[in-house]
């Protein structure tokens, strides 16, 4: 790292961990490190099968080596310990990763990473979202120069996420040798399945997707707005609760229609997705780095918008994607896209956790945390729209006639 941004690494990391220490570890910002610990605590009755089954498995076992090593220093204690110094070192790699990549002046992508990781708080810290959000950064970073090693990866955090399968497409078609990308997807997919099969049951690969599809409207998803506002001005006929799913969802008169209409964007997104699967397919070999980042972007955020769940901790996927782009093509437009996704971040990081009670509960803050709640959510809706009309832009037949004219 340059001496300059090594600086403003071990600064703002040294903030997030005294705000996560004074204030936000009492706040709940680890509820679900402490519930992983709690779970594993119950494995050997339980088993695999019965286990964190919301989460793939692979992300299971990931997680749970880091609790043995825990259980065997002492404890949970040591366990939430052990999780922020994996996350501090996996943000500390992928630094200096982005200051390697840089290309021309400055050290813009590096910069984006450093400010995002304090602008959204702790909870990036404790989150094993950071490590699946950083695998598809590496990803972005390498798949001009390693396009195979780059679609592996993207495959890795499919098994610990499942969510950047959305992405896997244009790995695959961004280099040249398309079945061999194919046959590595299908290598760890398949050693995904196999693992899963045998250490819980052919059950447990669908126990996650199971779960989403039962969850309702979390309070800070999109679509979950109009319930929100209604529930601020404190009308009896929408309620909050913590449910099943381990989140507070909002229900009330109007719910059952904002679910359909998410399942229905949720749809819309996905035909919208195989389109630009089809643009890039005709671009195979042939795909840049700008389509690569802004197809990224739009059908990751597009995702984030019309889900019914939208987590804190879903902005660790966006930033990641958007700090690697900037560090391999700093436009404008991806500057000033990144620069408000980090104005988001710091929105997100006031309502949770210090606003977060106002959402939860009808308090003196609750007006002013649903506002700001549906100011944030609408600068995200605006960054999807911005970033389909770049990715749409970037696969056009025009723009690819135009990469062709430059390089010769």
């Amino acid at each position: 790292m340059g001496r300059r941004p090594l600086g403003w690494w071990v600064a703002t990391r040294l903030a997030a961990f005294l705000l996560l220490a004074l204030h936000e570890a009492n706040a709940g910002v680890f509820g679900d490190v402490n519930y992983f610990y709690d779970s594993f605590e119950h494995l050997s009755a339980h088993g695999f099968g019965d286990t964190l089954n919301e989460y793939p498995l692979p992300m299971v076992l990931a997680a749970g080596g880091i609790w043995v090593v825990g259980r065997l220093l002492g404890g949970p204690t040591s366990y939430s310990l052990l999780v922020m110094v994996v996350g501090l070192t996996v943000d500390a790699l992928y630094t200096r990763a982005l200051l390697r990549r840089q290309a021309g002046e400055g050290h813009g992508g590096a910069v984006a990473w450093i400010l995002a990781v304090p602008a959204l708080g702790g909870i990036t810290l404790v989150r094993f979202d950071l490590l699946v959000g950083v695998l598809v950064g590496v990803a972005v970073l390498l798949c001009a120069v390693r396009p195979l090693l780059a679609t592996v990866l993207v495959s890795l955090a499919t098994a610990l996420k499942l969510w950047p399968v959305l992405l896997l497409p244009q790995f695959v078609l961004a280099g040249r040798r398309t079945w061999t990308a194919l046959v590595a997807v299908a290598v760890v997919g398949l050693g995904s399945l196999v693992t899963i099969t045998v250490l819980a049951g052919p059950e447990r690969i669908f126990s996650p997707l199971e779960y989403q599809s039962d969850r309702g409207l979390q309070v800070e998803s999109v679509f979950a707005a109009p319930l929100m506002v209604a529930f601020a001005t404190g009308g009896h006929g929408w309620h909050v609760a913590f449910a099943d799913s381990r989140s507070y969802e909002v229900s009330g008169s109007g719910d059952t229609l904002l679910l359909a209409l998410s399942t229905l964007a949720t749809v819309m997104l996905a035909c919208g997705f195989a389109v630009l699967s089809l643009r890039l397919l005709r671009m195979r070999g042939r795909i840049g780095t700008e389509a690569i980042v802004w197809c990224a972007l739009a059908t990751t955020t597009g995702f984030t918008v019309t889900s019914k769940v939208l987590s804190p901790q879903y902005l660790i996927w966006l930033f990641p994607v958007a700090a690697a782009g900037l560090a391999l093509l700093p436009t404008r437009t991806l500057r000033m896209w990144t620069g408000w996704l980090v104005g988001v971040a710091a929105a997100t990081h006031v309502l949770y956790p210090w606003l977060y009670r106002g959402l939860v509960l009808q308090v003196s803050e609750t007006p002013v945390a649903v506002l700001l709640l549906v100011a944030r959510d609408a600068v995200l809706v605006w960054l999807f729209v911005v970033a389909a009309r770049q990715a749409w832009r970037a696969t056009s037949r025009q723009h690819d006639r135009e990469a062709v004219a430059v390089g010769g």
